[in-house]
């Protein structure tokens, strides 16, 4: 039975993006989220108490503080 569950696992994974094989794409997303936490985390350990808006490129993760402008405040 619990060969048939990692066959749907993996199928269903694997419908997600073709151009990546099984195996890496749970990999890659846990090493994505690990970034972001890490970035969050410095972020605050440096004293950090603004907004910040994540965001992912093919080349990387960005992390970056969101300033708002007179418009966002006087909303």
């Amino acid at each position: 039975m619990g060969k048939e569950q990692n066959k749907i696992v993996a199928g269903s994974e694997e419908r997600l993006d073709k151009s990546v094989p099984v195996a890496q794409i749970g990999n890659a997303n846990l090493r994505i989220q690990q970034a972001k936490n890490f970035a969050i985390s410095q972020a605050q350990q440096d004293g950090s108490t603004g907004n910040f808006k994540v965001f992912d490129s093919p080349f990387g993760n960005y992390f970056v503080p969101v300033v708002p402008t007179r418009k966002d405040l006087a909303a």
